[in-house]
């Protein structure tokens, strides 16, 4: 993570293009900004746009904009995304989905920055810096000819990965904490006081691989200080509805280093009174491997809530 911002930290003093990459929820959008609020262009606007959720029958007008009698609607001149970020930075996100002919379209911005309109009869200048995101192979996408060669070229001069959140689990503490105090400002019931987390909520956050990364994280926490309730102590007991998904512990980060016995999940069973979430996290397992060391041939066990 230290050697990525130092390189995002270089790439904002040069007035390039830049192409983030990562996996979906790394926070390509935040770096984005990052590279914008860190260059020369900060008193500029900063404009984001997902090229994905654009149709192909408006992303042209959209992006480029239109002149007056372009077609059959355009009854005015509209400047168009790029246009309206003049003189700062746009981030077009999911650049992997955009048409060949949007990126015929920005094949000028990037080498002259000279930009077209829908039906205009001449390029125009713009003053405008280009970052790209996109969680897709540009190689395979210019295989399967869904990106242009000269486009994916002058997309490489410069990129930077963003790393995933299971390669920086070192971060995973902190960044908890910084999450969950900013969910907790927004709830009144806090007022103002960030709550801490427990060790063994860290543990099982930290045995997750975060599919979704810091956007999931941020949803979990967000969750997370909702069901406390204003508690300021957050621990592993909130994970209860979550255990299939975030508490599956491998053999090998279980304190003891091996699954627990059926007689052991009997025990522990019998010791929550009946109680299947508090055994599985007793036992440091999640509720779908403590069904699968039952075994298939038991009945799961019927969960009995404490008496009121």
């Amino acid at each position: 993570m230290r050697k990525f911002l130092e390189r995002l930290q270089r790439f904002a003093r040069l007035d390039r293009p830049v192409l983030l990459e990562g996996e979906r929820g790394t926070g390509k959008t935040t770096f984005a900004e990052l590279l914008h609020t860190h260059s020369p262009r900060a008193p500029g606007p900063f404009a984001r746009v997902n090229l994905a959720s654009l149709s192909d029958g408006v992303v042209l007008t959209e992006l480029f904009g239109h002149v007056k009698g372009a077609y059959t609607s355009a009854i005015g001149t509209r400047p168009g995304l790029l246009r309206g970020a003049d003189g700062g930075t746009i981030l077009l996100d999911e650049i992997g989905k955009a048409s060949l002919d949007v990126q015929r379209g920005l094949l000028p911005v990037l080498d002259r920055r000279m930009i077209r309109p829908v039906g205009a009869d001449r390029e125009e200048p713009i003053d405008v810096r280009l970052v790209f995101a996109c969680n897709e192979d540009l190689e395979g996408l210019v295989r399967s000819h869904a990106m242009l060669p000269d486009f994916k070229d002058r997309l490489g001069l410069f990129r930077a990965r963003a790393p995933s959140l299971r390669d920086r689990k070192e971060d995973l503490p902190g960044l908890t904490e910084q999450l969950l105090a900013r969910a907790a400002a927004a709830d009144p019931r806090y007022a103002g006081a960030p709550p801490a987390v427990t060790p063994g909520l860290v543990r099982r956050l930290t045995a997750y691989d975060w599919p979704g990364n810091v956007r999931e994280l941020e949803s979990l926490c967000d969750r997370l200080v909702a069901d406390a309730d204003g508690s300021l102590i957050l621990d592993e007991s909130l994970l209860a509805e979550e255990l299939a998904i975030y508490a599956e512990l491998r053999v090998e980060e279980r304190p003891n280093g091996r699954m627990p016995t059926v007689a052991e999940v009997h025990a522990a069973i019998d010791e929550c009174d009946g109680n299947v979430t508090k055994a599985a996290l007793k036992l440091g397992v999640g509720r779908t491997s403590l069904y699968r060391i039952l075994g298939a041939k038991h009945e799961k066990p019927e969960e009995r809530q404490p008496p009121a």
